[in-house]
């Protein structure tokens, strides 16, 4: 099995939030109200409604279409399949990553705090330790802060590219068993969300 296949899975398991082997519409809503929770964000906001719908959308455009079967679920293998062809998504990126950034982005000033960052990746299904590396290695290294466009730019890579990067080499950490056992807020306890 090649990088591409391990990395569909891994994917799959990040956004399988009830763990219940499918990927559906609620997932994606749940996966929204659970980074709004996790950053304080009102959920009647601006920003919430901008991520609630952004996570809608790449549902609706993104992985829908792979439901090969019409049963309105995604299954792993169906995801497996369908990701390795989705190499050009609308606006060349996921439609909830610029929301997430900016909910990310507390102040508005186009910087996300290292706690804002790890709050957001752990709501996700990531550690806070693997969380707190990438911040590190993604954040301008002369002002040690990470940008908001850095971090869009960072989710479209990794969704579209092929080549490995140092950031996909931590998330193959990550999903190797850094994340076993991180159970979301929200989330089914003793669920494998963000592992391999």
């Amino acid at each position: 099995m090649n990088e591409n296949w391990h990395r569909a899975q891994a994917r799959f398991r990040m956004m399988d939030v009830n763990g219940n082997g499918h990927l559906d519409r609620r997932d994606f809503e749940l996966l929204a109200l659970q980074v709004i929770e996790a950053l304080g964000e009102p959920a009647q906001s601006v920003k919430s409604a901008a991520l609630i719908a952004g996570y809608r959308d790449y549902w609706h455009t993104v992985i829908a279409p792979m439901d090969s079967d019409g049963d309105g679920q995604v299954s792993a293998e169906e995801y497996a399949q369908g990701a390795v062809s989705v190499a050009a998504l609308p606006g060349g990126r996921p439609q909830y990553a610029a929301p997430i950034a900016a909910l990310a982005d507390r102040d508005g000033d186009g910087m996300i705090e290292l706690d804002d960052f790890v709050a957001c990746m752990t709501a996700v299904g990531f550690s806070p330790g693997y969380s707190g590396t990438l911040y590190a290695e993604l954040a301008d290294p002369t002002g040690g802060r990470l940008a908001t466009g850095a971090w869009v730019a960072e989710i479209s890579r990794y969704y579209t590219a092929d080549a490995i990067r140092t950031s996909d080499d931590l998330l193959a950490g990550e999903y190797a068993g850094a994340g076993r056992g991180v159970t979301r807020p929200g989330a089914r306890a003793g669920s494998l969300h963000g592992s391999a």
